[in-house]
C-alpha cells in the first residue's frame, strides 16, 4: 500500500481543492475564490471512509486509514484543527453561512 498525505498535507489539498471547485462568485473582480466546507464534512468523510464499495482503498493514499480507524473521532478533531490553524496561518477570513450550511473561507 502507498504511504498516505500527512495530515497536513491532506488538509491543504482539501482547502485548496474546495476552493478550486467554488460555485460562489466574486464580485469583487478578482481572482479571489471561496473554499466552501459543508458543516457536516466529518460526517461526509466518515461515510465514505466506512462505505462498502472500495472508496477506502481508493482514497488510502490521501488518508491514513489506519491512523482513521485507529480513533476516527480523535482523527476528526485533529483535521478540524489542522484547517483552523492553516487558514490562520494564511490570512483567511472564515464565515459561517446560515442559509447554506456552510463554512465559507
Amino acid at each position: 500500500m502507498k504511504k498516505s498525505l500527512t495530515l497536513r498535507n491532506f488538509t491543504i489539498l482539501f482547502i485548496t481543492t474546495l476552493a478550486d471547485n467554488s460555485k460562489v462568485i466574486n464580485t469583487e473582480g478578482n481572482d479571489k475564490k471561496t473554499a466552501v466546507i459543508p458543516v457536516d464534512y466529518k460526517q461526509r468523510i466518515e461515510n465514505v471512509m466506512c462505505a462498502d464499495n472500495g472508496w477506502i482503498e481508493m482514497f488510502s493514499p490521501l488518508i491514513d486509514i489506519s491512523e482513521y480507524f485507529l480513533d476516527h473521532f480523535s482523527w476528526e478533531q485533529e483535521f478540524a484543527i489542522e484547517i483552523k490553524n492553516i487558514l490562520q496561518q494564511m490570512g483567511k477570513r472564515i464565515e459561517y453561512d446560515f442559509i447554506n450550511d456552510s463554512i465559507n473561507i
